[in-house]
């Protein structure tokens, strides 16, 4: 069982990263040295994760979907959408912005920097929680989760929640919430990528839906 400190601290001080952490699909890191820099980044920065992680707002005794919730909505609110660009500097920081550690330290990421974020945390905090690719609405590649709460599968998507939070439909912002798969497709998603496929899993459960459970 994770142990859960009270207050605002996340699980234990002892934080570990996992060393065979690949913090995106394979396709993009077709080389080793990507891989390693992308080890070599988090571990570098590994006591200032744990340190941040510690603002989250959970505490013992919260059901699995109320600390999903809290780390969802921590997300949203604190970190921005970032393109591989940075509108500043012309840099290209597409390693960075994919990371768990750039989302948590400096607050950015793109769509797999918030889906591996996500899935590491619930991970951390025992809840089993997977990635998923495919394409947007857009036809844009794309990456989001999958998470198991009372054995069954729902989407989340905390990229477009964020996308929706500081748009003028903030009111949308739990849409992607733990929703099905017939919501994604209606919305336009494409499940799957040629070079990344699925796990196979479905997600038609509406019990543990935002829409459900804030009824």
């Amino acid at each position: 069982m994770p142990h859960y400190y009270t207050g605002n601290e996340l699980i234990s001080s002892k934080v570990t990263i996992d060393p065979n952490l690949r913090e995106g699909y394979k396709v993009d890191y077709p080389s080793g040295t990507l891989v390693n820099a992308g080890k070599a980044w988090v571990e570098r920065t590994k006591p200032a994760i744990t340190n941040a992680l510690r603002s989250i707002p959970v505490r013992a005794g919260m059901s699995p979907y109320e600390l999903e919730l809290a780390i969802h909505d921590w997300l949203i609110e604190n970190v921005s959408y970032q393109d591989s660009i940075d509108p500043d500097t012309g840099e290209d920081v597409l390693l960075q912005v994919r990371s768990m550690s750039e989302a948590v330290l400096n607050h950015r990421a793109n769509c797999v920097g918030f889906s591996t974020t996500f899935r590491y945390i619930m991970n951390m905090l025992g809840i089993e929680c997977l990635a998923l690719c495919g394409y947007d609405q857009a036809g844009v590649a794309h990456q989001w989760n999958a998470i198991r709460l009372g054995g069954e599968w729902y989407n989340v998507d905390a990229t477009k929640d964020r996308a929706y939070l500081v748009s003028d439909y903030s009111n949308y912002a739990h849409y992607f919430f733990n929703c099905t798969d017939k919501r994604l497709t209606d919305y336009g998603f494409v499940f799957g990528l040629k070079y990344c496929p699925n796990p196979n899993i479905t997600c038609t459960a509406t019990r543990y839906s935002y829409d459900n459970m804030s009824g």
